[in-house]
């Protein structure tokens, strides 16, 4: 088969997942990895399609093995690497082993288009799990993603970047604040740009105590970031906004107590998702006195925070 229909097959099947049409999306990535003598590469991506669809179910195993599989047929496919490196970081908890597979990344002698992406996807990981070398602080890995990106780079990317400086508190001659990093993302992404990163430094100023003609309260921001999300979006920054609101303790019809944000946050986030998120809520309800039939005094939801 030639390249062209075997590209438009992926572009079909990227566009499926994109659009929620996971089924569709998962019976052509399946056709193209069980395909003859085609370019490895090829399978590659499908199982790299594939490993994002379970990942986005909270499959974690099967988005894992997909992820090593796209490694077996291309052992240097810098998409796998961060696929795995995320997967294992963030969902099985593994940080060393995370960080090893982005290093790998940035070692691998590639030159194309994509690549570049990843690369600037990596430096900004590392920013986020805040390793540290001979070479980078945590706000290095930040300045040189802004710096291949440049002033016309991809503004999803740069403000991802711009998010990071302000959560590291890195400061400068034009941002004498974190919250002129937070800021500056907002303006960058404008008021259509993505509503994830949007909220993200929404919730930035909201946890560095900011406020504004539009934001008069802390509080102000967490509404604002989990109105952008709605009830489908990102579980982990609604879970952030609400343990912000808890942290303000800011009342509204349903919630009479701050209480009621960390409850929120736990319910939200269930058992499996996000232990250090898990463990702030359960903080908040020690902080606040509360107590319930499992939690007899402020003692017990500091061991669960530990347990975790």
């Amino acid at each position: 088969m030639s390249l062209d229909p075997l590209y438009s097959l992926l572009n079909t099947a990227n566009l499926y997942r994109h659009t929620n049409r996971t089924d569709d999306a998962t019976i052509i990535y399946n056709t193209i990895i069980t395909m003859d003598d085609i370019d490895p590469s090829h399978k590659a991506w499908a199982c790299v399609g594939l490993s994002k669809i379970y990942d986005r179910q909270d499959n974690f195993e099967k988005s894992l093995s997909y992820a090593q599989q796209a490694l077996h047929y291309d052992h240097n496919f810098p998409i796998a690497l961060y696929r795995l490196a995320d997967i294992i970081m963030y969902k099985s908890k593994q940080r060393n082993e995370g960080i090893n597979y982005y290093i790998k990344i940035l070692n691998l002698d590639i030159h194309s288009f994509n690549f570049g992406k990843v690369k600037i996807k990596t430096l900004i990981q590392l920013g986020n799990s805040r390793y540290i070398d001979e070479q980078h602080s945590r706000t290095d890995w930040y300045k040189d993603a802004l710096y291949l990106l440049g002033r016309e780079g991809d503004a999803k990317l740069r403000a991802q970047a711009l998010i990071g400086l302000g959560n590291s508190r890195y400061t400068d001659e034009q941002h004498r604040s974190q919250t002129d990093w937070y800021k500056d993302a907002l303006n960058l992404l404008g008021k259509e740009g993505d509503p994830e990163l949007r909220a993200r430094a929404l919730i930035g100023l909201g946890n560095a105590r900011y406020t504004d003609e539009q934001h008069r309260f802390n509080a102000d921001w967490y509404k604002d970031a989990l109105n952008l999300l709605g009830k489908e979006g990102d579980v982990t920054l609604r879970a952030q906004a609400l343990i912000g609101l808890g942290n303000v303790r800011y009342t509204d019809e349903q919630h009479r107590s701050d209480t009621d944000w960390y409850k929120d946050a736990l319910n939200l986030l269930g058992k499996e998702r996000d232990p250090q998120l898990r463990a702030r809520a359960l903080i908040g309800l020690g902080n606040a006195r509360y107590t319930d039939e499992q939690h007899r005094c402020d003692a017990d939801w500091y061991k669960d925070a530990l347990n975790i």
